[in-house]
């Protein structure tokens, strides 16, 4: 069963909520070690909530992850 991502510790790890900014947060988790590839992210609207942005925001954001991850960084 794969893994995901509490949006609370997620959320936490943020401090600018913008797109831009949640995309880096992440990518820097992820490549920290402290989301470990292959985890599955959070529910948008469940982070969206928590960090006070439409879920358009991180959808945006998990969209633009996928391209920078699967680029290479």
């Amino acid at each position: 069963m794969t893994q995901i991502v509490d949006a609370e510790w997620l959320s936490q790890q943020i401090n600018d909520a913008s797109v831009k900014g949640i995309t880096l947060a992440a990518s820097t988790l992820i490549r920290g070690g402290q989301i470990a590839v292959g985890m599955q992210m959070p529910a948008v609207r469940d982070l969206a909530e928590r960090l006070g942005v439409s879920p358009a925001t991180v959808s945006a954001a998990w969209a633009q992850l996928e391209k920078t991850e699967s680029a290479g960084g």
